[in-house]
């Protein structure tokens, strides 16, 4: 029998056993490192700096109702992520990564305005607000729930996109750190 805390056993075991443990909480996403639990007061600093843009379209758009509908949907986000960095750490810190990442392309706007159109384009095909003709002015977003849908499409497509990217460049960046540690820790087969 080998346990980490018997002094007779021979080294080599408890260095087996050892790797083995640190082999399952690599694996484990549910691990909280504690890099991983400062993600947890990063989220609603990132979340809120990619309001900016959104933000001062929606006042274009909205009345009070709408800007209820988006107040909800923002609290959503706000809840989901600290879900997500508290349940699935890792795959928060890639959410928390990818969002600041996304909140850089505000500068240049494009997925912001792609996502925008398209959750518009949703919001009138299925009667929300009325026609979009932006050369008659800006749409008019005047229900709790146009806010809510509108926002939430255009937060959870940009979500989904910031979360990918933030994943990639977590894999990416722990990788480089892992091989210049001397590379991955293995369990003996």
């Amino acid at each position: 029998m080998t346990s980490p805390n018997n002094p007779y056993q021979p080294p080599s075991d408890i260095d087996r056993e050892t790797d083995r443990e640190t082999q399952m909480v690599a694996e484990d996403p549910t691990y909280l490192d504690p890099g991983d639990s400062a993600m947890l007061g990063v989220w609603p600093v990132v979340l809120l700096l990619n309001t900016v843009l959104p933000g001062f379209l929606a006042v274009q758009m909205c009345n009070r109702s709408g800007m209820i509908g988006i107040g909800i949907s923002v609290m959503m986000f706000l809840v989901t992520g600290f879900w997500i960095c508290f349940k699935f750490p890792r795959v928060g810190r890639g959410l928390v990564i990818g969002a600041g990442a996304m909140s850089l392309t505000q500068l240049f706007p494009v997925l912001h305005f792609l996502f925008g159109l398209l959750a518009l384009g949703f919001a009138e095909a299925v009667g929300l607000i009325d026609t979009v003709d932006f050369d008659e002015g800006p749409a008019d977003v005047s229900t709790v729930l146009a806010g809510f849908v509108i926002t939430t499409l255009v937060g959870g497509a940009l979500a989904v996109t910031g979360l990918a990217v933030g994943l990639v460049l977590n894999w990416l960046f722990r990788s480089k750190a892992a091989e210049s540690r001397g590379g991955f820790h293995t369990a003996p087969r």
